[in-house]
């Protein structure tokens, strides 16, 4: 399959992915091991970091650094604004789910 038709489809998708993970408070790093283990192992840093910023700015996402013993970690948790975004694009993805069954014939009308 083309590298470009996947990485449109995809791009979509991983925002509705990363809005359902993060009900409890992540870092990046922690993300991208949750997306490996649910089989979305495409995704990289320099991938997800930035759609973070974009959740930030948007108000989908907040942030808040973690101070350890370790190295600060930056934890992400989902607004208000982000969980309505959500319930949308859930709504959304369900109604193309119906169409696409629709057209390939799997839905008795």
């Amino acid at each position: 399959m083309e590298a470009k038709l996947v990485t449109e489809m995809s791009r979509g998708y991983l925002q509705l992915i990363v809005l359902e993970l993060l009900d409890e408070p992540i870092h990046g790093y922690g993300l991208l091991k949750k997306l490996r283990e649910i089989g979305y192992d495409s995704v990289e840093a320099n991938t997800l970091y930035p759609l973070l910023c974009r959740f930030e700015k948007n108000d989908w996402a907040q942030s808040q650094w973690l101070l350890t013993e370790g190295q600060p970690q930056k934890q992400y948790k989902i607004t208000e604004t982000g969980s309505e975004i959500r319930r949308q694009l859930n709504y959304l993805w369900e109604q193309q789910c119906e169409i696409m069954k629709k057209v390939k014939g799997r839905l008795d009308d």
